[in-house]
């Protein structure tokens, strides 16, 4: 491959004597430009060994930036900002595209703990009436979680979303084999973070958790045919805007707060609430068992763009203290809530 060509021995436009030296030097200049992408490209092949998770090779940050900045340089130019930034929107997604897959070339499932909850377990997460039951529900970062299966038998209409559905059933019930025992001893050594009342007890969770675990893994590559199980990774969703009615974010988000910016929390719930009516989350707390950091940042942003927020006590507590979840929706009045509100 060769780049860049050298456009300094060419003619100037307006030496051009005619249609065939303009015609000429656009090809060349032309040439120029695909060479220079197929260079940009390689930049974009090795970036991928420096990616940690799918997020990072979306990276919607950066993106965002560079869109502002290749803006600033088409208006530099004289050219239209509009059509320079679809042209970079498109090719950068395309480059995404390709990233992403010399990346998941190299992403394991050793990078991954699988822990999935029960039906119930998702009914009392989210106070989940019957009518909400019969809307349209995505579930972000749900694993190996058995409501998907349970909600689609009874006719629901549920789409999960999770990096690990990049795999298929055999190896997702193998990678839980193999850190199923890790995570009981665990529980084991840190029972008193826990309420053991409708799980009695750590024999008990792990008949619930495997069973819960199971119900997936029959469900998993019937259901990933029928796009109920679409693999990715928020920030970002692969969805319309109002595509569902209710998203919901079940121990990820705020739980991970050590991990993930309230950066990366607000584009997340942001992204939600574009696909979705409705979103909630839980717990609020973190790992350690306090409330997220991140909490008062989201809810006061999301709180000016006309959400209303509010903190309810949900029928389910198993992480000690874990009892509440946010729920934001569009305010029917426009009201804006600066700061999540207590429901009781």
């Amino acid at each position: 491959m060769q780049y860049p060509l050298n456009l300094d021995k060419h003619l100037e436009p307006e030496v051009c004597s005619g249609m065939d030296d303009i015609r000429r030097e656009i090809d060349h200049i032309d040439r120029t430009i695909v060479s220079l992408i197929g260079r940009r490209a390689e930049y974009v092949v090795a970036a991928a060994k420096f990616k940690t998770s799918e997020t990072s090779v979306r990276a919607p940050e950066r993106f965002a930036t560079m869109l502002v900045q290749r803006r600033e340089w088409a208006v530099a130019e004289w050219l239209n900002p509009d059509v320079i930034e679809k042209l970079y929107r498109d090719l950068v997604q395309y480059f995404i595209s390709e990233e992403l897959q010399h990346w998941k070339k190299g992403f394991s499932l050793d990078k991954v703990v699988p822990w999935g909850r029960s039906y119930e377990e998702y009914v009392n997460m989210f106070n989940l009436s019957d009518a909400d039951l019969r809307q349209r529900i995505l579930g972000c970062g749900d694993g190996p979680a058995e409501f998907n299966a349970r909600l689609s038998a009874h006719g629901g209409h549920i789409v999960s979303f999770d990096p690990i559905y990049e795999f298929d059933a055999s190896q997702i019930q193998s990678r839980i084999s193999e850190i199923y025992q890790t995570v009981m001893d665990q529980m084991g050594r840190n029972q008193s973070d826990y309420v053991w009342d409708v799980i009695s007890s750590i024999e008990d969770l792990g008949r619930i958790r495997m069973s819960a675990m199971n119900a997936f893994l029959m469900d998993f590559e019937t259901g990933k045919r029928d796009g109920r199980y679409i693999s990715g990774e928020l920030p970002l969703l692969p969805f319309a805007k109002e595509q569902f009615d209710i998203a919901l974010s079940s121990h990820f988000l705020f739980l991970y707060s050590a991990h993930l910016s309230a950066e990366f929390h607000l584009q997340a719930l942001e992204e939600m609430l574009r696909v979705a009516r409705e979103v909630r989350v839980f717990p609020l707390l973190t790992l350690d068992g306090k409330r997220s950091p991140h909490l008062d940042f989201v809810t006061e942003h999301l709180g000016k763009q006309g959400f209303s927020i509010t903190v309810r006590r949900v029928p389910y507590e198993f992480q000690r203290g874990g009892n509440e979840m946010l729920h934001i929706e569009r305010s029917p009045n426009g009201h804006l809530v600066g700061h999540a509100q207590k429901d009781a």
